[in-house]
This record gives C-alpha cells, structure tokens and sequence, in this order.
C-alpha cells in the first residue's frame, strides 16, 4: 500500500527512519507542523501506471500544498503551516486522479507551537519550530511512547547497536546530538573538561549508603545556573544520578558516575528561576511527565511520556539529611521511586 513518509530520516532514529506512524499500534501517522514551517513528504510505494498523485488536505485552508515533483523517482510535495488563524488538525492524503487509490491518512498538527507552561525554556518546543523533520519525528514518536524510538536505552535498535541495554549515557549523548545540539557530550569528555561530580568525597569502604552523600554548600545551586545558561543558548546537558548508592562503585571517594546503581539522562528544560528542570529518562517508565506543549489550540500530546521527568531542587527525603539536593520530583517518578529515586550526583560546574 503506498504510504506519506518523510523525505529523509535519520538511521540512528531506528527502524523505518522516513516512517509517520508515532506509536506501537501503528493506527496514527502523524506531524506537527509550526506556523510559517514547511515539511517535505514524498509518497512511498507508488505504482507509475498511477499517475501523478494528488494530495489533499481536511480541513482546507490550514496548510499550503505544492508540488508533487519527481524526485529520485519519488513523487514529492512540500506542506506549510499557514501563518493566519488558530491551531488546528489536518488530514493529509495523497490519492490517485481517479480516487482509487489513496495513502493513509497523515494527521498533521499546525498552527503556532508553544513551549509546555511549566517550563519557559523548553528545548522540544525549540526542535519543533526550528529543527528538521526527522528531529522532529524522534520527538513525536518518543512522545507518544513508541517502543522504537530514539531516546529508548531498551529498545531493540539501540540494544542490537550498543550491545547492551544499559548503554543510558550513549543514548542520552546520541539523543541530544541527533535532536538537539550536535555538541552534546559528557561534561568530562569535552576538551577541556567542563564538570565533574558535586558531592563530597565518601571515605569509607563499606558500601555507600544516601546517608553518606553530601555536599559543598551551593555547588547545587551553581550547577543548576550552568545548566539553565546552556539551555537558554539551545545546549542540553547530560547529568549522572545515583538511583542505588550500596550498588554504586566508589572510585577515590566519588561515586561511579557511569557505574551500576548510576544513570545518566539527558536535561532538556528549565524554569526561570533554576528550580525545576525536564529531562529526557532513556530508561523506559522510569519517569513519567504530560508534556503539554504544542500547537496553540490544538492537544497535539495527549498521552503522558515515560521518557520524560521533573528535577527539583528540594529538602532531602531523609531526615539524617537536612539539605537540598537535586532529585527527581515525587510526582514524575516511574519506577526510579521509592529508595531507589534518581540524586543527581554529576554535571556541568564551568
């Protein structure tokens, strides 16, 4: 059956790159398109003796269609958001002239996109009005919890290329590279070195407990306006979290930032004041957050993601800690709950 697909996708996206469908069912092929931006679609799987397809869009007047032109022995239309007007939902569809044969239908979101109210600086908000299709797509598909998508540590793409299922470092780097900003590294990795941990040193050889881990008064707080200073210039930031300290390797005092027991997750956005930060949990139902950002108008994200999470800078939950540290939010925890919530333990300090 021919099919709308992207013009180009990115390989490291998973299987199908080009493909619209945004979850397991398959049953919903989708795009947000932000007022004034334009996307390439080409119609996949198109027999000749079809002729030159014809698409077409539902309601009329909320996008601008042109084309189709032959393009590698594709037929390929460009569809644009058309700046006038509330956001809305379109259906998209490319038919032969007879009717007889037609695609799926592609649901495209469009309209004025805005950042999720909680968070000001919102680096998916950022991708969806500036960034390409296929960065946009890996959103879309991870938003609506595809188990193929790009920022899934577990997925079987990312197990069979990093070998393992537990590569969360990779794949939060891999993710803000491919989404956000080719640039992203882990903050010991960049030359020269622009982080490192933020607790004190453990000096003990038994296993570490959270009892054990303190730190130098306002390094959290510094941290965190180095984090909200990358994110206003479009930059995320890959943190490590203890989610089991006695699991958890001590390596001269520190904590094994990439060791068991640690995590690594990919920060994506902040509130004004440096507080609160949304990051990207490669580990699937480890965190839970409804993004509610989108097209103006329109509920373009319906479902609440287990890939995304809240950081707070809050008291810690034990009483033998009288302090704040940086953890993930009680109402934005999956399975990283309980014992086992996520302490962000390294990050970016220059």
């Amino acid at each position: 059956m021919p099919e709308l697909q992207l013009t180009f996708g990115d390989p490291y996206a998973g299987p199908k790159p080009k493909d619209l469908r945004a979850d397991d069912a398959g049953s919903l092929r989708k795009l947000v398109i932000h007022a004034g931006n334009t996307i390439e679609l080409e119609v996949d799987v198109w027999a000749r003796n079809l002729g030159k397809p014809v698409m077409t869009a539902t309601p009329p007047g909320k996008v601008t269609i042109t084309g189709p032109t032959a393009i590698s022995g594709k037929w390929v239309f460009k569809v644009k958001a058309n700046l006038a007007g509330a956001g809305s939902k379109v259906d998209l569809k490319a038919s032969n002239a007879a009717g007889s044969v037609s695609t799926s239908t592609v649901t495209a979101f469009v309209g004025q996109y805005n950042e999720t109210p909680e968070f000001p600086t919102d680096l998916i908000a950022n991708t969806f009005k500036t960034g390409k299709a296929y960065q946009m797509q890996a959103l879309i598909r991870m938003l609506h919890n595809h188990s193929e998508n790009l920022a899934n540590q577990k997925s079987s793409f990312n197990i069979g290329r990093w070998k393992h299922e537990r590569a969360c470092g990779t794949v939060s780097k891999v993710a803000g590279q491919k989404i956000f900003w080719a640039g992203t590294e882990y903050e010991d990795k960049k030359s020269p070195p622009s982080g490192g941990h933020i607790h004190k040193p453990i000096l003990k050889t038994s296993p570490p407990t959270r009892d054990d881990i303190k730190y130098v008064p306002g390094i959290i707080e510094k941290m965190a306006k180095i984090i909200k200073k990358n994110l206003d210039s479009g930059k995320p930031s890959i943190v490590s979290v203890v989610d089991d300290p006695a699991n958890t390797s001590l390596q001269y005092g520190m904590l094994g930032h990439t060791s068991l027991g640690a995590h690594s997750v990919l920060i994506i956005g902040c509130t004004a004041d440096a507080k609160n930060f949304l990051f990207l949990d490669p580990w699937p139902h480890g965190s839970k957050y409804k993004y509610e950002g989108g097209i103006h108008g329109a509920s373009t994200f319906g479902t609440e993601c287990n890939h995304l999470g809240v950081f707070s800078i809050m008291p810690a939950p034990e009483p033998s800690r009288p302090f704040d540290i940086m953890m993930n939010r009680p109402d934005t925890q999956g399975t990283h709950t309980g014992d086992n919530y996520l302490e962000v333990i390294f990050g970016p300090l220059k």
